[in-house]
């Protein structure tokens, strides 16, 4: 029995020892990094893209493909190893103005970068964002041009409503022109709708409208469309914005859920619009309104 009990005992101690023996010494990866303290977007200078003002919060970066996080600029990105690395990273929006919802810009080509990175050791990077060359741009409305490509619907205004040029403090960017929206008083409703009909593609391509804006009083945009061989659909909303503060905010409003299901000849004009208290004064701005796929 007392040799039995010995060798029970033995054989704990053997497994306890083949145990530490086993211990998983694989050394841990010393991390290198990436700074990002602003980024920058741009253009072409002939306007066919419009102007390069943007509200890019957060940046999504990816390291041989693989997502390592979405960060909020400025950022310092830990990168999981070091040397050479190829490194990806797109823009992130605020999705239909929805600040708890985040994409990727589709728009925007993907910035790409090599670089040689050290243990411990920061390197600064900044990115510079710019339309995909494939995209087209059916609208633009800066403000800044001969002409206006809205109107006010007469269904939805009253006489003396109406749209003026305004700079200076007013206006969302220094030597530059931006929309005001003016209402003769008791003015209940409006609605500012586009001069021409568009054809966009469907079959869920992306197609977008950004719009820069500043408003006390809640707004909608919405559109109508015309299939082939019919009449105008009644107004269809797509999104509703709310009173910005005194704050200038940007809508990335994606379209492509609106136009997947209808005929490839189908027209679709687009309006902005509210509904309001007759006694209530009316401060609404727009700039760099933009149609794009």
């Amino acid at each position: 029995m007392h040799t039995y009990r010995y060798f029970l005992w033995l054989l704990c101690l053997l497994s306890i020892s083949a145990c530490e023996v086993l211990e998983d010494t694989t050394p841990v990866a010393v991390p290198s990094y990436i700074h990002i303290p602003s980024i920058t977007t741009g253009s072409n200078l002939d306007g066919s893209q419009g102007d390069a003002f943007h509200r890019i919060p957060d940046v999504w970066v990816y390291d041989e493909g693989v997502l390592l996080g979405i960060y909020k600029i400025p950022a310092t990105i830990p990168i999981p190893r070091s040397g050479k690395v190829n490194l990806n990273i797109e823009a992130g929006v605020v999705f239909s103005a929805q600040l708890e919802e985040r994409i990727p810009y589709p728009m925007f080509q993907t910035y790409r970068i090599t670089k040689d990175l050290k243990e411990n050791m920061v390197d600064t990077v900044k990115p510079e964002f710019v339309y995909r060359s494939s995209c087209v741009f059916p609208l633009i409305e800066d403000f800044d041009r001969v002409g206006v490509r809205f109107t006010l619907n007469p269904l939805y205004s009253r006489a003396g409503d109406t749209v003026v040029r305004v700079s200076g403090p007013q206006a969302l960017e220094a030597g530059k022109n931006s929309g005001k929206i003016e209402l003769t008083p008791g003015t209940e409703s409006y609605q500012l709708f586009t001069t021409e009909n568009f054809n966009l593609p469907g079959m869920n391509q992306p197609v977008f409208l950004e719009m820069d804006y500043k408003s006390n009083v809640p707004r909608i945009v919405g559109y109508y469309y015309f299939e082939p061989g019919q009449t105008s659909s009644q107004p269809n909303e797509v999104i509703r914005l709310f009173n910005t503060e005194g704050e200038w905010r940007k809508l990335y409003l994606a379209l492509n859920q609106e136009t997947a299901g209808t005929p490839s000849n189908t027209l679709y004009k687009f309006y902005i619009g509210l509904f309001k208290d007759a006694n209530q004064q009316a401060d609404i701005y727009l700039d760099n309104i933009k149609i794009v796929y």
